[in-house]
């Protein structure tokens, strides 16, 4: 399509508005209740079940993140928009997000509680007069309980023996065989590893048949070769690489294409890349302080706040994963 004013999508009945009320089903069709105005600039980005992107970007059937949890898109409509624009920057996301003047938000304030509003009847919030503007409703997602992770829904190509999953060749007679540094198919997310996970995804690299750790700091590389060997099942190699006027920074190598794979897949590739996957909201809460801490090991650091405070601050080039 040519690329025009607004945009819209949507997961649910066009131009209809359906509410339940006494165990029944009331469908409102018309214009008077949903009117034809509810769409958002071009450029306003949605997020959706597996990245963020611009609106005008999205397609039928992805899934896009709604109130009420992950929603398949029906349809996308594009059309030519005359009349005023609201922008709406949420505090601590900072991310503005532009709309028409009839397009419904969810938001709570106490006055009226839960309620849908127009984006031109909102109330900005002051600092420091709190509870006296709209609050804006963002969902957290709830994931079933995650323990571990099924390898062989990721390495389908592997051979299983024993509990564990090794790479698969053939000799010259077309006979297969298994490669070694296999790991486990049921991979347990202990606290220790996603320790592990956090500092790949804020440091790591893969190569042509691995995953690569790497820091300045000698003792640390050491605690993650440990946590990896216990984790995966087989030891990892250290080497130092030097560089003219820098540090001595050490490189940890699991040779593993079956990891290789795993974690490109599940937390991506280069630093504008990297994410977190949506079964991780399934983690335990100190699993995830494990994770985080991980993150903050690679790319984290205190800072001093106006006041003179300490704060935390954790730095990435991507974009997804500061949502995540």
């Amino acid at each position: 399509f040519k690329q025009k004013t607004a945009y819209e999508i949507m997961p649910s009945l066009v131009g209809s508005e359906m509410c339940i009320r006494d165990s029944k089903i009331h469908i409102f069709f018309g214009r008077k209740i949903a009117p034809r105005g509810y769409c958002l600039t071009g450029d306003t980005e949605i997020i959706t079940r597996h990245s963020i992107k611009p609106i005008s970007e999205v397609c039928e059937r992805e899934k896009v993140l709604t109130k009420e949890g992950w929603h398949e898109v029906k349809a996308v409509s594009v059309r030519e928009y005359k009349g005023k624009i609201v922008r709406i920057t949420p505090f601590m996301l900072n991310k503005e997000v532009k709309m028409t003047e009839e397009h419904l938000v969810y938001v709570w304030n106490k006055r009226e509680g839960f309620t849908w509003k127009k984006a031109k009847n909102l109330v900005k919030g002051m600092r420091g007069k709190h509870r006296n503007g709209d609050y804006l409703i963002f969902p957290i997602l709830k994931e079933p309980i995650l323990e571990e992770i099924d390898v062989s829904k990721y390495y389908k190509e592997g051979i299983i023996e024993n509990g564990y999953i090794y790479p698969k060749g053939r000799n010259q007679y077309g006979a297969e065989f298994k490669y070694k540094h296999g790991i486990p198919v049921k991979l347990k997310l202990t606290n220790e590893l996603l320790e592990l996970i956090g500092f790949f995804i804020a440091e790591g690299s893969t190569n042509s048949n691995g995953i690569i750790l790497s820091n300045t700091n000698r003792e640390m590389i050491d605690k993650f070769a440990k946590i990896g060997e216990k984790a995966f099942g087989f030891k990892g190699s250290i080497w130092v690489q030097k560089r003219d006027g820098h540090k001595k920074c050490y490189q940890l190598h699991f040779p593993s294409v079956i990891l290789k794979k795993l974690f490109a897949e599940l937390f991506g590739v280069g630093n504008k890349n990297k994410k977190l996957p949506i079964e991780f909201l399934g983690l335990s809460e100190d699993k995830k302080k494990s994770l985080i801490k991980g993150l903050f090991l690679g790319d984290g650091c205190i800072e001093k706040s106006s006041e003179g405070l300490d704060k935390l601050a954790f730095t990435t080039t991507s974009k997804h994963l500061v949502h995540d």
